[in-house]
């Protein structure tokens, strides 16, 4: 039996010149399309990438920025604190003055940074409990200012051979917050929890 003959349509799709279109339409046009997509998914790849690092960066430096204010502000209550405890007599006028200078000094700064860094936290972290704690720890150091402000006269007095019901109060209040299983500890394993889950994201 005898071959079929080409016919001319084949001829024409294996004429060199209608190859050399097909392939400038491969490698030009379908080539170029390809090379916009990939160079346009790169770019958003790219955007995203530095979009996470900056939401990092801004992250690392509010967790620092909040756990130092919160750490001076408790430290200056405890430092007032144990003056009601061993009391302030005449040899002790220089530390009492330093202690003092420290707490009202941090008791400024304390007011403007909770603010502050209240509104940040909301702003750069997602997890609600983040907020509902920071409150917590604002509401304590209010109290705590609140008992010194009303007893510092008391400084001028003889110490008392029993600690005060209020400094005793205050002592469990600062535990209870930056203890080791206190509202700072777990405040700043919810941050730290973010801070992992943003770096991850930027691998």
């Amino acid at each position: 039996m005898a071959e079929p003959e080409p016919t001319a349509d084949a001829g024409f799709l294996r004429h060199p010149f209608t190859l050399l279109v097909c392939g400038w339409l491969l490698t030009g046009v379908l080539g170029t399309w390809f090379t916009t997509c990939w160079d346009r998914s790169e770019k958003a790849r790219e955007r995203r990438r530095v979009a996470l690092d900056l939401e990092l960066k801004q992250r690392v430096a509010l967790f620092e920025e909040t756990t130092t204010a919160v750490a001076e502000t408790f430290t200056a209550a405890e430092d007032v604190l144990s003056l009601f405890e061993y009391g302030a007599g005449p040899a002790r006028q220089k530390e009492v003055a330093e202690r003092l200078a420290f707490w009202k000094a941090a008791g400024r700064a304390w007011r403007t940074h909770s603010k502050v860094l209240g509104a940040k936290l909301a702003a750069t972290y997602n997890d609600p409990r983040i907020a509902i704690q920071f409150q917590e720890i604002i509401n304590t150091r209010r109290q705590l200012g609140n008992d010194i402000a009303n007893h510092l006269a008391e400084l001028a007095k003889p110490p008392p051979e029993k600690l005060p019901d209020w400094v005793a109060d205050g002592k469990r209040l600062i535990q209870q917050t930056t203890g080791p299983s206190g509202t700072l500890r777990s405040f700043v394993g919810l941050l730290r929890a973010e801070i992992k889950t943003t770096a991850n994201q930027t691998e």
